[in-house]
């Protein structure tokens, strides 16, 4: 269900040039988790600013460790094979990562599923080999396999009541990473500071806003508007220009319906602001699929976010926003 997908291109200074004393601004990119990260942070000098950037890459590992699915000594590789047979503890952390996603899977009507991995396999993603389209047949078998009501979540343990099943963080891994680096960051004292996985951006400022650019899904040379990052908020985006397969010589994009079993036709890129990363990132996809028609009820279930969602009909953009004071479009 999730994606390398970044709608999100310019994010202008979270804080200005050392000047008189004041701290100056620090910025470090390397790759992780499968995608790109970046940390902007404003910092004495160079060594705080490490020490910084260090902080969050820590963060990162953490999440990267327990919840990545090619890794066969994490505890996700050690759910999805032995879950079916017994309960398989986890910690505290990645407890509360996995109840929430679930949770948040029932308020999206299962539009985000966190065991949706054996459905985003057999169109050919995620270390999926299919070269053609599936027949019914094959996607009502899986079908049987996404239902999250066979996954049992107690006491710091998973266990999947349904065989060959397999639980699947990418929509939500992201977004925790990126929270739980913000929160050390702050705890160690940083006042003003950028965190960016993969797109799914939280900043801490002293500004009233930061302003990011929102790109043209059609042409990402373009941007088509900005958006007000206020601090402690958080951005994330999906969109079907990143990553897809061409199946039968026909191009499918990644992000799949949970409950059709098919790839999403219509929208082309949601982009969420919410009070937190792990929300956004997991909104972002949930929206993606439910599409410009169910904005109300997700903001229904989900007050305090802003929603944008880029659509396609005969070739033709169409933008649906929630909130014209969040996003300013060109």
């Amino acid at each position: 269900m999730k994606r390398f997908d970044v709608i999100i291109l310019v994010l202008f200074c979270i804080c200005g040039c050392k000047k008189l004393g004041k701290p100056e601004t620090f910025t470090q990119d390397w790759l992780t988790m499968g995608t790109f990260a970046s940390c902007t942070v404003s910092a004495e000098n160079s060594e705080q600013a490490d020490k910084y950037f260090k902080i969050v890459k820590d963060e990162f590992d953490k999440i990267s460790k327990s919840f990545n699915i090619y890794n066969t000594n994490s505890i996700i590789s050690i759910i999805n094979r032995d879950a079916h047979f017994s309960p398989v503890k986890v910690n505290d952390n990645e407890f509360c990562i996995i109840t929430n996603s679930f949770a948040c899977s029932q308020k999206t009507e299962t539009a985000f599923n966190p065991v949706c991995l054996p459905l985003i396999r057999l169109w050919g993603f995620n270390g999926g080999t299919n070269t053609t389209v599936p027949t019914q047949p094959m996607i009502d078998e899986v079908m049987e396999r996404v239902d999250i009501s066979k996954v049992i979540c107690e006491t710091n343990t998973i266990f999947f009541i349904g065989e060959n099943m397999q639980l699947d963080m990418g929509g939500v891994a992201k977004g925790s990473a990126v929270d739980m680096a913000y929160d050390e960051l702050e705890k160690a004292g940083c006042m003003e500071f950028m965190v960016n996985l993969g797109g799914n951006i939280r900043a801490q400022t002293l500004k009233e806003h930061l302003l990011i650019g929102i790109r043209d899904p059609f042409d990402k040379e373009n941007l088509i508007g900005t958006l007000k990052l206020k601090s402690g908020e958080a951005v994330a985006t999906s969109g079907d220009y990143e990553r897809f397969v061409i199946l039968d010589g026909v191009k499918y994009p990644h992000i799949i319906d949970p409950r059709s079993g098919y790839p999403v036709k219509k929208t082309v890129a949601t982009t969420i602001v919410a009070p937190n990363a792990t929300m956004s990132d997991i909104l972002s996809t949930a929206t993606f699929v439910l599409g410009k028609e169910k904005i109300d009820d997700v903001l229904y279930q989900f007050p305090d976010v802003a929603i944008l969602v880029i659509s396609k009909n005969d070739g033709k953009m169409s933008i649906s926003m929630s909130n014209e004071e969040v996003f300013d479009l060109l």
